[in-house]
């Protein structure tokens, strides 16, 4: 079955599919009344037998290699498809914390990290490899554990800046990542922190 999708060459952009070809035109006519000062050139594709995205069931107009990462763009930066991918942590992280919201958060570029958010407050732990991302193997594939830093952030304007900010840091991440936190180490550290704050409180 074919389906149509959106090109505008003003940087890789590309919208999700759209069932008809009409659509998609008319996405384009949307797109130029938008923008009237765009010279990129927009085209509409058509596409032949691409897989659905697991979580949304949109077709994956936009992964390089849709059978190893079914996923469209947006379940892609809404951080939906790398829950899916790591849901084993995710479900552990979320039966530990079950008071707190636990979820990935696309935190710009190509950057991700989990995050535990308290319900009750702005506060949340943010959770890294150890610099900007998730954990993978050598081949990018993701692991379970491999945490190499845990941040505490007080609210949503704190740009973690400070040291106060970390809760754990391994400066041998990249080099040793076998020696970063695994969940259950990571849980640990967590609590830890909070019973220091409710003590200090």
């Amino acid at each position: 079955m074919s389906y149509f999708s959106v090109r505008i060459f003003d940087g890789s952009y590309e919208t999700t599919a759209f069932p008809t070809r009409d659509e998609a035109e008319a996405y384009v006519v949307e797109h130029v009344e938008r923008n009237p000062e765009s010279s990129a050139p927009v085209i509409v594709e058509v596409h032949e037998d691409r897989p659905l995205c697991k979580v949304c069931g949109r077709h994956v107009v936009t992964s390089k290699d849709p059978v190893r990462y079914p996923y469209c763009k947006n379940c892609h930066y809404v951080g939906s498809a790398s829950e899916d991918i790591r849901s084993e942590s995710i479900t552990f992280f979320r039966s530990e914390f079950p008071d707190h919201l636990v979820s990935i958060d696309h935190t710009g570029g190509g950057c991700f990290w989990m995050s535990i958010r308290s319900e009750s407050s702005p506060a949340y732990y943010a959770l890294t490899e150890g610099e900007a991302g998730l954990p993978t193997d050598t081949d990018g594939n993701p692991v379970r554990g491999g945490w190499g830093a845990i941040g505490f952030y007080a609210d949503e304007d704190d740009d973690g800046s400070g040291d106060d900010n970390l809760v754990y840091y391994n400066a041998d991440w990249y080099e040793l990542p076998e020696t970063c936190l695994t969940d259950a180490q990571a849980v640990e550290a967590i609590r830890a922190h909070m019973k220091a704050r409710e003590a200090g409180a």
